[in-house]
């Protein structure tokens, strides 16, 4: 799949929580990680969500946190923990690599003053925290378009 993020997690549905306005959807996606996301019931209805379905959840680099504190009690929904794998500075920012124990990499952007703020260095073990409402789910197409959902989300 061709998109811009490279924040991207293949994950398979555990949990459908509807709510009065939103929906919360808990995800599996690997090596004992999990995702929360909420979304809109417009959205869940469209993309026909079911419990087993398989899914892409997209998490924008901006909007994940770094802290070098993992056992931070936090409200965020989500926390990945990841070994820093690459660290890209740029003027303004700094593009932040992890590595996950599912093998998965995932993005942060932060700001360089926040960098060097953390001190951040290449094999350092950090969390990378995001709000549920930060991830986008994507379905294959194919089982969206069997229920008449070609509508953009």
């Amino acid at each position: 799949m061709n998109i811009s993020t490279p924040n991207q997690f293949v994950g398979t549905i555990q949990t459908i929580t509807h709510g009065a306005v939103n929906t919360e959807v808990q995800l599996a996606v690997g090596h004992e990680q999990k995702l929360v996301v909420m979304i809109t019931q417009q959205s869940a209805t469209a993309l026909d969500l079911t419990i087993g379905d398989s899914v892409i959840a997209v998490v924008n680099t901006a909007a994940i946190l770094l802290t070098t504190d993992t056992g931070m009690m936090t409200s965020a929904q989500n926390r990945l923990i990841g070994t820093i794998s690459q660290i890209n500075r740029g003027a303004v920012n700094s593009d932040i690599m992890l590595s996950l124990a599912s093998g998965v990499t995932l993005n942060a952007m932060v700001t360089k003053a926040s960098e060097e703020a953390l001190v951040l260095q290449v094999g350092q073990v950090v969390s990378a925290l995001f709000n549920a409402t930060a991830v986008m789910l994507l379905k294959p197409e194919s089982r969206a378009s069997e229920k008449g959902s070609s509508q953009p989300l």
